[in-house]
């Protein structure tokens, strides 16, 4: 994630900055849980929830919408991982856990039935 107003570029993994102007500074966003669901669970659980409209006046300023498993990190993004790791395709879904601290991570594409 890279941040319009301070020009610094912010890892997904745990908040810290990876690089500019705020690196090195211990600031760090706090993390927050994500909810992956359907548009129909979201609004049963969420019914009060509005939508912005797309303008096509504005189409330019919108981003393509994120497909899990979609091969392609910006290069931007390439240059801050430190250590590649080959061991799976870059669009590799994967379920991370954290049991006791012990971290592993579980190619979805090995349950039974995939992804649906």
């Amino acid at each position: 994630m890279d941040d319009r107003q301070s020009g610094s570029v912010w890892t997904h993994f745990d908040g810290t900055i990876l690089s500019g102007p705020l690196a090195d500074t211990g600031i760090a966003l706090q993390i927050q849980p994500m909810l992956q669901t359907t548009w129909g669970e979201w609004q049963n659980l969420y019914p009060e929830t509005i939508v912005l409209e797309l303008y096509e006046e504005f189409a330019n300023r919108y981003r393509q919408n994120y497909q899990p498993g979609r091969a392609g990190l910006r290069p931007g993004f390439q240059q801050t991982v430190l250590n590649w790791d080959d061991r799976l395709q870059e669009s590799e879904l994967v379920l991370g856990a954290n049991l006791c601290g012990q971290y592993r991570a579980y190619v979805l594409a090995d349950f039974s039935g995939g992804l649906s």
